[in-house]
């Protein structure tokens, strides 16, 4: 706890130095409700009021906080049994009430019986903690480049990233370690204000630090880069992504974190494209072969394949290989469309040419 005190918390509230829990958060409750901003909109000195009765209750409704309170203040001489103190397990009047007394919006009995058998299975420390909310932490959004083969086979890819992760300072506490956490006196703890928006002033944890830590300035994480390994599954398309669960930005608080989401964006192959399951290629052929027909080596995703060109193909052709094209899983195979071209040289030797003006003077004869 910070050991600047010079303020009387047990004024600010309204009561005296041996008020017991209850009474603690019933006079909390009181003044909250009278000086909320909401209330009071543009009334700076409510909003100055309602901050320094939060930071109050923030001290005196944790027992070790206000035990060092009262010995640095010169409370420490009241007699403990003078507070009277009482369970704060059996306690009626929560922050809960609070928020239901500004928003008129208080729950029914079923909701309270349900409330009360859970708060009874609470420890008396937790319930005089600071409210606060976990806030899990948020995805990134990264996209990796793969080549096409490897978009149809699968393999692995290295990402670089730049994410949050808990600070090794305060452990993600976001404080000092004799610091203190008091309830958000915009939010009033709820983390949320008028239209269920996140509170700014808390960033919707509920609770106000008042000596962040040094090294993360209160939000309890810092940004680390981090090289992973994405695995690439087989058959992944252009524009899909791979979500990585808790990959993302660290959480609050000790809030969840988020998922690292990676859009896969493939690079064109030189030889193939890709149509669903099937895959098309152009095969450039001779001008006697396609007369003549002949074998052509036709390359696969894995290995070479020969196949026979049949005599008068045209060019604009398309064969297909059934079952060379894309495996996906419980679903049959794809299958090789290849479009032969008649590939026409720019120049020719001169028995070339020899041959080719007799072919020529043939086709005129005819």
């Amino acid at each position: 706890m910070a050991k600047l005190i010079k303020k009387n918390y047990y004024q600010t509230l309204g009561i005296p130095p041996n008020a017991t829990s209850d009474e603690i958060r019933q006079a909390y409750r009181r003044a909250a409700v009278r000086h909320h901003p909401d209330k009071n909109p543009n009334d700076h000195t409510a909003e100055d009021k309602f901050k320094e009765i939060s930071e109050a209750y923030g001290v005196l409704s944790n027992p070790d906080t206000r035990r060092e309170y009262d010995r640095l203040e010169g409370f420490s001489n009241i007699s403990a049994n003078s507070r009277r103190n009482t369970d704060p397990v059996n306690s009626k009047s929560t922050i809960n009430d609070i928020f239901n007394d500004l928003f008129k919006n208080r729950p029914s009995r079923k909701f309270n019986e349900k409330n009360s058998s859970t708060k009874k299975q609470e420890s008396p420390v937790s319930r005089n903690a600071p409210i606060h909310h976990k806030k899990k932490g948020a995805n990134i959004q990264q996209h990796i480049t793969v080549s096409f083969r490897e978009s149809i086979l699968g393999g692995e890819a290295m990402l670089q990233i730049s994410r949050d992760e808990p600070c090794q300072k305060c452990n993600g506490e976001g404080t000092k370690s004799d610091s203190t956490k008091a309830i958000c006196p915009r939010c009033i703890g709820t983390g949320k204000v008028k239209g269920n928006d996140t509170c700014s002033r808390c960033r919707g944890t509920g609770i106000i630090i008042h000596q962040p830590c040094s090294t993360c300035s209160g939000w309890g994480v810092n940004a680390k880069e981090r090289k992973l390994k994405v695995k690439i599954p087989h058959s992944i398309e252009e524009g899909k992504s791979l979500r990585l669960a808790g990959q993302g930005h660290s959480g609050l608080l000790g809030g969840d974190s988020g998922d690292l989401i990676v859009e896969i964006r493939v690079s064109p192959d030189p030889f193939f494209e890709r149509d669903g399951n099937d895959l098309r290629a152009e095969v450039p052929i001779s001008f006697a072969k396609a007369v003549l027909g002949g074998q052509v080596k036709i390359p696969t995703l894995s290995e070479s394949v020969v196949f026979s060109i049949p005599k008068g193909t045209q060019s604009g052709h398309t064969f297909r290989l059934k079952g060379l094209g894309i495996c996906q899983e419980d679903q049959q195979a794809g299958d090789l469309l290849i479009t032969v071209s008649i590939n026409v040289p720019r120049t020719v030797s001169d028995k070339q040419e020899q041959l080719l003006q007799k072919l020529l003077d043939l086709e005129e004869q005819n």
